[in-house]
């Protein structure tokens, strides 16, 4: 659960098992770290994810987010595609990995929406998608 563009310590989330939510597993965030997600900071946070696994990543999402991502495109928040007046809308996905694409850097992800799309639930958001990073120590 993100609030407020932070992680609730409290939150809990089931995670679907063969017989679905009903036998799932419980996690709880003990703890979380707020972490830099400015370019200039990068080597900081992918040495975050190196050392201690995936990221609770949290990103603006403009109206192409769906076809980038089931298409298997590096989806690219594009305020254009937003509509006026309104807040825009943010989703929290795990950061699984880092990358260069054409020379730009990007963040790997898995979607919470399960294996959709060309890489069954992985896809790719570029530095300027991003408005929240954070770091999770998970209770199982």
């Amino acid at each position: 659960m993100v609030m407020a563009g932070r992680p609730s310590a409290k939150a809990s989330v089931t995670v679907p098992g063969d017989e679905g939510c009903v036998t799932g597993t419980r996690y709880k965030i003990r703890s979380y770290e707020q972490l830099s997600w400015f370019k200039s900071t990068t080597p900081g946070a992918v040495h975050k994810l190196r050392e201690r696994g995936p990221l609770l990543a949290v990103i603006q999402i403009s109206s192409n987010f769906v076809s980038d991502f089931l298409s298997g495109r590096v989806y690219w928040f594009d305020k254009a595609k937003c509509s006026k007046g309104r807040q825009i809308p943010t989703h929290a996905v795990i950061s699984t990995g880092y990358a260069i694409d054409n020379l730009l850097p990007i963040w790997e992800m898995q979607n919470s929406h399960g294996e959709v799309g060309v890489e069954k639930g992985f896809g790719y958001f570029d530095f300027d998608s991003l408005v929240g990073l954070y770091s999770l120590n998970i209770d199982v």
